[in-house]
């Protein structure tokens, strides 16, 4: 059962690949904040350091905004991947239907 379902991927394989690639880059994204956090608590808020809070604010912006930019290819690009896997089923499900005797449609 497995085996028949991912065959279903194996078509939209690039696609599909490059939506995990953008899920693995969003998880990278996610370690950064409390790493930059961390610094900005235990050294630059301490001792003042303004431009630096003001510079890592700023990283953290653009992080944000490129992970809210991959989620945006995740959510859409998924979304294209499933309706295509699901219009392959519909297809074969169709073809099948078509394939099979009449005698199967009288009972």
């Amino acid at each position: 059962m497995i085996h028949k379902f991912i065959s279903y991927y194996k078509p939209h394989k690039k696609l599909f690949a490059l939506d995990m690639l953008c899920a693995f880059l969003v998880a990278i994204c996610d370690l950064f904040y409390p790493m930059i956090t961390r610094n900005l608590i235990n050294d630059y808020v301490p001792n003042r350091q303004l431009q630096l809070i003001f510079i890592w604010a700023l990283v953290l912006l653009g992080i944000y905004l490129i992970k809210a930019g991959l989620n945006y290819f995740i959510q859409y690009y998924g979304h294209v991947v499933g309706v295509r896997m699901q219009a392959d089923m519909r297809k074969e499900v169709f073809t099948h239907l078509q394939e099979l005797p009449f005698s199967f449609f009288d009972e």
